[in-house]
């Protein structure tokens, strides 16, 4: 989680300098956040699936962002903006390969059991 936080400011930081040329201030709010864990009350491979179906849930959200995000570079022409862009959009695209393939790990063995 740690790991995905740092990627998330990291991105947070990449973008900052475009929105600001557009009157945008970067808003961490929506970045993923540590959350209090109330997986004492469940099964840990349910609560496995749970994180795991979330964090993709978040990475298609951001995927969407950045593709609304550089169709609007696009049409400004903003060549930097939208290197930035692609690159945080591949981060996001990597993120979410990585978490299919750790739900059709799990899964199987999770609700096997």
């Amino acid at each position: 989680a740690a790991t995905l936080l740092r990627i998330a400011h990291a991105n947070l930081d990449r973008l900052a300098p475009h929105g600001e040329r557009y009157g945008v201030t970067a808003d961490r709010s929506d970045a993923p956040a540590e959350q209090g864990s109330d997986a004492r009350d469940r099964d840990p491979g349910l609560q496995l699936l749970h994180d795991l179906r979330d964090l993709h849930l978040r990475y298609a959200e951001a995927s969407l962002n950045y593709v609304i995000l550089g169709q609007g570079a696009q049409a400004a022409r903003d060549r930097e903006l939208l290197e930035a862009t692609s690159k945080c959009h591949e981060q996001t695209l990597r993120g979410m390969k990585w978490t299919v393939t750790r739900i059709k790990t799990a899964a199987p063995q999770v609700l096997s059991s």
